[in-house]
């Protein structure tokens, strides 16, 4: 599969010999929008779905090798925003050798790459697109308030996936003042976390939020 740029004619080729000295490519553009693409992924669990990144956002089809392929946009999270690479981690979940030792946490994630938005991640296969919700990574939407307080104050975030959770204070020379979790398991979905800093000095801290994956610094003030 090879992509291109540019705001007219064929953007999206598909090849069923690639790996031949003079591979052949017909053009898959189906009911795309005409837009620039600038990456692709063909599914590893599946042999006909495929994911593109776009000028604007993701889309997928069920079926690359059909004459006219469907393209269906994934934005719903992401939004229609430039995704300028598309990548899924293809290593197998164990060694292959029986005695269960793991390569990788994530086997068959898909990465979106974007201008201005990061990158996110999705989970589900492909081969079912209106269920392929990309996200950020494990941990978003981190605020703390009030800030600043002098005796209890909260810290709220979103998990996208159940993680192992650690929340720590440190004061601004990095040392450890206070740890509120360590290794607690939360699952899916938004927390509300309220601890006391009664007993803290006046002055600037910092509160480290560690997921398994994933680590946020958020800055408050004790007065």
């Amino acid at each position: 599969m090879v992509t291109s740029g540019g705001t007219s004619g064929t953007h999206v080729y598909y090849s069923t010999n690639g790996t031949s000295a003079n591979p052949t490519f017909t053009a898959k553009d189906g009911d795309l929008p005409d837009m620039p693409v600038f990456g692709c992924v063909i599914e590893r669990g599946t042999d006909n779905s495929a994911i593109i990144g776009t000028e604007y956002g993701v889309f997928s089809t069920e079926d690359i090798t059909v004459s006219s392929p469907t393209w269906i946009p994934n934005n719903d999270e992401l939004g229609p925003i430039p995704v300028f690479d598309i990548t899924q981690q293809w290593r197998d979940w164990e060694d292959g050798l029986g005695n269960g030792i793991r390569r990788v946490s994530n086997p068959g994630a898909i990465y979106a790459c974007t201008f201005g938005r990061g990158i996110w991640r999705a989970d589900e296969l492909l081969s079912t697109p209106n269920h392929y919700n990309f996200s950020t990574e494990e941990l978003s939407k981190v605020k703390l308030f009030p800030n600043p307080s002098n005796d209890n104050t909260n810290i709220t975030f979103n998990l996208n996936n159940s993680s192992d959770v650690s929340i720590q204070i440190f004061d601004l020379q990095g040392k450890l003042v206070k740890t509120v979790y360590n290794n607690t398991k939360l699952y899916v979905g938004e927390h509300n976390v309220n601890f006391n800093i009664s007993d803290l000095q006046l002055g600037t801290y910092m509160v480290l939020l560690n997921t398994n994956s994933e680590r946020k610094v958020v800055k408050f003030i004790k007065y």
